[in-house]
């Protein structure tokens, strides 16, 4: 079978591997992370391979065309290898919108996180791609841009914003490998289509008033999602942070969970370890845990750790209007109008792992300054949180 790859699967593999397309055509994905095409065949008992070129400098179509190539003289008893023409490896190909966004995606992805990189590449594939992708990148027009980004205009929260920037990153990158993008598109398009209004629409929580009721019906649940909802209220901390919480983040003599900074949110090699302290409640729960862990996880289901979107799945067959996320502006709304506690921005801020003001030497100390008063704060939320149990 020829042609069995596509890009997609190419992305996917994980290196170092050889990949069979077919007919010869090989596709060796190295360790150091390039990607480079070549050609196996046997000719009079004996067996070579020969490079195509790398995946920045040949597409897909280009690589399986030249294999075509080579085949037929091979039917024709000549070696590809005495015949080849070196300026046919490196012609002046066209080069598609899906190529270059590939490229682009696969030179930052190091510096994205696991989930920010699908984030970033899932616009691309879901907006831009279907629409444009097959296309040649220099044929692209403001007009093209226009009509990619006119269904998204003020329909969506941030989308449209955050397209044009990987668009305008796709541009760039195309420029820079000599290709001639018209790097004002984007710009352009923005302008014939006016100020983006943004509709923001903020995660649904649940009313504090009803936490105790809902935390009460949950300590009936004996389930590892019902057990991460629970952690997830009392903490308040992100999904990412809780599905990947592990018994060895947590230390029993200060009372308290530290979450590596790889689980937490910003800009890699920005984002910090955060502490958070046990109250009594999260106590109890970290103990039910223990009786059903696996690999050292927290939350280890049948399929192996609780997936992104668990809690948010078992709050919708429950028919409540609330995120995972939206806990967490629960936990906020809380503290704001509790007036049994002092108005402590910072802490408050802290308390969810946002950004207080100060550099980061500043924003280290804070964090370890407030954890007493978060500790504190943390207590009354969870006396609060299981009143009704």
């Amino acid at each position: 079978m020829i042609e069995k790859l596509n890009m997609r699967k190419i992305m996917a593999a994980k290196a170092p591997c050889k990949l069979l397309d077919g007919g010869g055509l090989l596709i060796n994905k190295r360790a150091g992370g390039s990607t480079q095409f070549s050609f196996r065949y046997t000719l009079r008992g004996r067996s070579r391979e020969l490079g195509l070129g790398g995946l920045g400098s040949m597409t897909l179509k280009r690589a399986r065309e030249i294999a075509t190539d080579y085949r037929l003289k091979l039917a024709e008893g000549i070696d590809p290898a005495v015949t080849r023409d070196k300026a046919a490896l490196d012609p002046k190909e066209i080069r598609t919108v899906q190529d270059v966004c590939i490229e682009t995606f696969e030179t930052i992805r190091p510096t994205l996180q696991d989930a920010g990189a699908e984030k970033w590449f899932s616009q691309l594939k879901n907006h831009v791609i279907p629409k444009i992708g097959n296309r040649d990148i220099e044929t692209i027009t403001r007009q093209d841009i226009v009509a990619i980004l006119q269904p998204l205009w003020g329909q969506q929260k941030d989308t449209p914003v955050k397209l044009c920037t990987r668009l305008q990153r796709c541009f760039e990158h195309a420029s820079a490998h000599g290709l001639k993008v018209d790097l004002t598109a984007i710009e352009n398009a923005k302008i014939l289509l006016g100020p983006v209004v943004m509709t923001s629409k903020p995660h649904q929580s649940m009313p504090y008033k009803d936490i105790p009721n809902f935390y009460r019906d949950l300590t009936e649940d004996p389930s590892t999602t019902a057990l991460a909802l629970r952690f997830t209220i009392l903490t308040a901390l992100r999904s990412n942070a809780v599905r990947n919480a592990r018994y060895e983040h947590i230390n029993d003599s200060d009372r308290t969970i530290t979450i590596p900074a790889i689980f937490m949110k910003a800009r890699k090699g920005l984002n910090q370890e955060f502490t958070v302290p046990i109250s009594s409640e999260l106590g109890n729960v970290i103990e039910l845990c223990r009786d059903r862990q696996a690999r050292g996880y927290l939350f280890y289901g049948s399929k192996g750790v609780i997936s992104d979107n668990t809690i948010t799945a078992y709050l919708r067959r429950r028919e409540l209007p609330a995120t995972a996320h939206g806990f967490r502006t629960t936990l906020r709304t809380w503290l704001a109008e509790n007036r049994e506690i002092p108005d402590r921005r910072d802490v408050f801020e802290t308390m969810l792992a946002h950004k207080v003001s100060g550099n980061k030497i500043e924003r280290a100390y804070n964090k370890a300054l407030f954890l007493e008063e978060r500790r504190q704060y943390g207590q009354l939320w969870s006396d609060f949180v299981v009143s009704k149990v």
